[in-house]
């Protein structure tokens, strides 16, 4: 019995001693070719490719050398000559978190990257030459960035430095400075659609297949300034701006010029055009402009729509084609116009909106247009962008109705009102009490005089004072 004791005693030793060096020789273990097995099934369970790694060096409190990492799938091909991190083992699975990063100590470098990106329908995009080193420490953060890219034979750059401070607290300091020029969108579009944050098709739509983005961004001690400008094939944009106490505002206007994409249409005119029509194609540019009067955004996390005040703002769609959506067709319907009604497409010409934005209300001017040539129309009132809701007015001028519904001496400036309600989605047009105004007014003709003896004029036609004037000039008289 006694002997028996005395080996369980050796025996319990041996099995600490060799778990005491298993934990101590871990990383040297998993630097092996077994351990580059693990930690290679690791990597692509986080980038969703077929990974491989040619020399591996982990120790428990760093560095960690990587090289000859590469990566693969049907759209992506990606190869770095070295990375290193000099951080402890246990912390390697915040590298690959960007919400973790940030609370990481320590250097990475990434040397000699090339990543190339294809999708159909985009010509293949690639980086090359990447060079990228990040000191992180006490909530604070310096990094570079270099490349080359390329985008259908054309080359482009990227060369950001920046240093960030006080990460934690509420309002941390930092200053970037970037030029990046002609650089593939895809790539960008593949990382936003990989975190969830944009649909790569749609932005690939937007954008264009390359985008130039240079300027600065400086916040210092609660104050700071904002000067960027950007351009694409498919947009151009300026902002100069003053940060103080998470306060961005205007210097100068802001000014953007966007071609109309329906994708674009989806993101940014179904919250803007008081028709919330899809456009399919612009004939000119998209034009908006922000005045700096009154202009204000707060830099709130996240995004709300009451952090927006715009103290005046104009959009100029000018002339789109759009597709006959639920709002233009309850339009049309009202105009008992065969033609109109099986018109799946419809050229819209508009005059430009004004509008201001207040604790996420857009207040809408009136803004006139002409559809196919024939129907005049106009629209004004609210949009609730934080509940979602519609508290506006559709209106037919006189000239629809004299030339359209053959209701002669209509008043110049009488405007048959029609209310708007519902969601952005999904607007509601009074359709019944639009009708039963027509059908008055179509019957008041057939009266004995033309139906505007007696009070019939006054009943139907006299101008309202709630009718805001005419958007002139029309862009179509001209």
């Amino acid at each position: 019995m006694a002997l028996w004791t005395k080996h369980r005693k050796w025996l319990a030793t041996l099995i600490a001693l060799c778990v005491i060096l298993f934990v101590v020789f871990f990383p040297q273990i998993l630097s092996t070719t077994l351990g580059k097995r693990f930690l290679i099934h690791w990597i692509e369970n986080k980038t969703k490719t077929d990974a491989d790694i040619q020399y591996l060096h982990l120790s428990w409190f760093g560095p960690q050398k990587i090289s000859k990492l590469t990566l693969k799938n049907e759209e992506f091909q990606g190869s770095v000559e070295s990375l290193q991190a000099n951080v402890p083992l246990w912390k390697l699975d915040d590298l690959l978190t960007p919400e973790k990063l940030v609370n990481l100590t320590g250097d990475f470098s990434l040397q000699g990257g090339d990543f190339h990106f294809q999708a159909k329908d985009t010509p293949p995009s690639s980086l090359e030459k990447l060079h990228a080193s990040f000191r992180l420490h006490e909530g604070s953060a310096d990094f570079t960035l270099a490349a080359r890219t390329m985008q259908d034979k054309k080359n482009g750059s990227l060369s950001i430095t920046g240093q960030v401070s006080h990460f934690f607290e509420a309002a941390p300091d930092f200053s970037i400075r970037g030029q990046i020029v002609d650089f593939p969108t895809l790539a960008l579009a593949r990382y936003l659609a990989f975190r969830n944050y944009f649909s790569e098709a749609d932005l690939l739509e937007i954008v264009g297949d390359t985008f130039t983005l240079e300027g600065s961004v400086t916040y210092q001690n609660q104050s700071g300034t904002c000067d960027l400008t950007f351009h694409s094939p498919n947009g151009d944009a300026q902002i100069d701006g003053n940060l103080n106490h998470k306060v961005l505002t205007l210097r100068q206007a802001f000014r953007a010029t966007l071609q109309l994409t329906p994708a674009l249409s989806k993101q940014l005119l179904s919250g803007m055009n008081p028709m919330f029509l899809t456009g399919v194609e612009a004939k000119n540019p998209i034009q908006l402009r922000i005045e700096p009067t009154n202009f204000r955004l707060f830099l709130a996390r996240p995004f709300h729509w009451n952090s927006v005040q715009i103290g005046r703002g104009t959009l100029d769609v000018g002339k789109i084609l759009c597709k006959n959506g639920s709002a233009l067709a309850s339009m049309v319907s009202l105009l008992k116009n065969n033609f109109f009604s099986r018109t799946k497409e419809m050229e819209v010409w508009f005059t430009p909106l004004f509008f201001k934005l207040q604790n996420g209300v857009m207040q809408t001017n009136r803004m006139d247009a002409l559809a196919a040539q024939a129907i005049r129309f106009c629209t004004w009132g609210n949009i609730d962008l934080v509940n979602d809701k519609l508290d506006m007015v559709l209106g037919f001028t006189a000239e629809t109705l004299r030339d359209t519904l053959r209701i002669k001496r209509v008043p110049t400036d009488y405007v048959l009102k029609i209310p708007m309600t519902g969601t952005i989605q999904k607007p509601k047009l009074a359709v019944a009490a639009g009708a039963a105004s027509i059908a008055a007014l179509l019957a008041a003709k057939h009266l004995p005089g033309g139906g505007y003896a007696g009070g019939l004029v006054n009943t139907f036609m006299q101008p309202e004072h709630d009718v805001p004037p005419p958007n002139k000039p029309f862009p179509w008289e001209h």
